[in-house]
């Protein structure tokens, strides 16, 4: 047929096809692109955010352990310059002091007073390897009142003497070599309470558990104390390493091994002596607390009157315990912990009252 319209050409559009196609890949390879952009910048933001995060809880432990140096400083600074006698008037030794600072700064602040309990490592005089009775015998006392077997104190003279002369109850070089797993004796002083737990007979149940019966539970609670009791005893007290300490001061001197009646606990002061009753324990403890919380001399320790009670011979009380006590701190414990946000910095420092210096740091 022939072509009625000679300037017209009739073709297939494939040009116009073809632009369509290459405009829809060029899109769609575009948008491919931006949605792997997008990948990687969350990608990046999201590690970007853990980073900042983790500089942001290391900025704040940081700071928290900081301001845990500077509280603990403060506390030296408090034991160098003000009397023993004021701050146990001011209650400073009466257990955590909780503090707010700022909106999300914790600090809690804890002094104790070492010499108050009585301490494992005068056991054995290292110079000789003799034994201390008169700790021993408090120890066991102690250990009695609690309900703990007294023998497994053998095993802390053997750990702490030089010798390898096995106590009745103890544990020398070889024993401690045939445990599963085997470990070496240490022949020196323990540097923590929690390192009992390294000697045969101790374990955290023993040394960390309320030691009462359910009886006692009962008997030593709100429902059946007096008032004065409940002044004089915590549950606390009837934990065993509420009652013990390893911490020594700077200088060994004869007489150390005293305890300070002032800060002593129940537990502590019934193990003075086999004639003291928990009767008379307890009125040294509340007698103190009247006295403002602290005795200065044996003067106003007489005005316990449960102390005058006869001992052997024409010897009271109080004369027995004389030679066992002092009045004064040598070695405080001081613990502070400051949580900002999430994070928790603890510090400890000893500090030594008769050298008047810090002796031990750990954080």
């Amino acid at each position: 047929m022939k072509n009625i319209y000679p300037h017209f050409v009739f073709k297939r559009d494939t040009k116009g096809y073809l632009g369509k196609k290459r405009g829809f890949v060029v899109i769609l390879i575009t948008f491919t692109i931006l949605i792997m952009t997008f990948i990687s910048v969350m990608g990046l933001y999201k590690q970007a955010f853990t980073e900042y995060n983790k500089v942001r809880l290391r900025s704040d432990y940081v700071k928290a352990k900081y301001h845990a140096q500077s509280w603990l400083a403060f506390a030296v600074d408090i034991l160098k310059k003000i009397p023993e006698k004021q701050l146990y008037m001011f209650g400073i030794f009466d257990g955590p002091k909780p503090l707010t600072y700022g909106e999300n700064i914790q600090i809690m602040v804890n002094i104790t007073d070492e010499t108050g309990k009585i301490n494992v490592n005068y056991l054995v005089n290292t110079f000789n390897d003799d034994i201390n009775f008169a700790l021993r015998e408090m120890l066991d006392r102690l250990s009695e009142s609690l309900g703990i077997d007294s023998n497994r104190w053998d095993a802390v003279v053997d750990w702490i003497d030089e010798n390898n002369v096995k106590m009745p109850y103890g544990a020398e070089q070889d024993d401690y070599a045939a445990m599963q797993p085997p470990r070496r004796i240490k022949n020196s002083f323990l540097h923590s309470v929690d390192e009992l737990l390294l000697i045969p007979g101790f374990d955290s149940w023993t040394l960390y558990a309320d030691r009462r019966t359910e009886d006692e539970k009962k008997k030593y609670s709100k429902d059946f104390m007096t008032p004065e009791e409940l002044m004089a005893i915590s549950d606390d007290d009837f934990r065993l390493a509420r009652n013990i300490t390893v911490y020594m001061p700077d200088t060994i001197a004869g007489g150390d091994w005293k305890i300070n009646i002032n800060s002593a606990p129940y537990h502590v002061i019934l193990a003075l002596s086999e004639f003291m009753t928990p009767a008379a324990a307890m009125a040294v403890i509340v007698g103190r607390i009247k006295n403002g919380g602290y005795f200065e001399g044996t003067g106003e320790l007489a005005a316990v009157a449960q102390l005058h009670m006869p001992t052997t011979g024409k010897v009271s009380l109080l004369d027995e315990i004389g030679t066992r006590i002092t009045f004064s701190g040598r070695v405080y414990k001081i613990v502070v912990e400051v949580s900002i946000g999430s994070k928790t910095a603890r510090v400890m420092g000893l500090y030594d009252a008769t050298a008047k210096k810090l002796i031990s740091y750990l954080e």
